[in-house]
């Protein structure tokens, strides 16, 4: 037995609810596309409460390991006992009701780069297949989307997405290298917040393209 997390109150019960009210629900009418996609995204909860969100994402000889996606800017303290939330979304458009805990406690950082702000952090176990956790596919070539998606956990809140209508352009953020980011003109409908950091961005064929570092939405 290498570590002990114990918590005195119910550390998953986070009902959401933070975030501001031009963020969109992910299961409201006009996201179907993206149901599949948002099966892959958790949120990042450390001493109760939900500070990032990150992506799990598939590796290139398809093995099942829970590699999973965020930003560097999020590592601190002991991965070891935080803990990754799936499912943690309204199961109706807009209301209350969230499934139960699905969640997983303890992981290893793996990679990262403050450069472009990725860090790739190894989830201890494999989601339950009762999860129904997606794994997502990416895309690193030079070239930019035509459109863009977020899907992320605003404020802690329960899973919103974002949509961005048009290219992104390559540029950098927060004194990083020439080049190091996609930057999203202006989202079209909806926003990001402080708690979407490491969330993924998709492009027009549903492929991730980079992770959220900052800037004004």
């Amino acid at each position: 037995l290498e570590t002990v997390t114990h918590g005195y109150k119910d550390i998953f019960d986070i009902t959401g609810g933070g975030s501001g009210s031009c963020n969109n629900d992910v299961n409201c009418a006009g996201w179907e596309d993206w149901q599949v996609d948002k099966r892959s995204v958790g949120i990042m909860i450390s001493g109760g409460s939900g500070f990032c969100t990150g992506t799990m994402v598939v590796d290139v000889p398809q093995s099942g390991t829970p590699y999973f996606l965020s930003a560097n800017h999020c590592m601190g303290g002991s991965q070891s006992a935080w803990v990754y939330r799936f499912n943690f979304e309204h199961t109706v458009c807009n209301q209350s009701a969230t499934p139960v805990a699905q969640s997983l406690t303890g992981s290893v950082l793996r990679a990262s780069s403050a450069n472009s702000d990725f860090a790739l952090i190894e989830i201890n176990d494999v989601p339950p297949a009762n999860y129904n956790v997606y794994y997502a596919g990416w895309a690193n070539e030079n070239i930019a989307a035509t459109e863009a998606t977020g899907i992320h956990h605003p404020s802690g809140d329960v899973k919103k997405i974002s949509r961005e209508n048009n290219s992104l352009t390559s540029n950098t953020w927060a004194g990083t290298a020439a080049n190091s980011h996609w930057m999203v003109p202006g989202w079209d409908d909806g926003v990001t917040e402080g708690g979407s950091s490491g969330s993924g961005l998709w492009d027009q064929n549903h492929r991730l393209v980079g992770q959220l570092h900052g800037g004004a939405s």
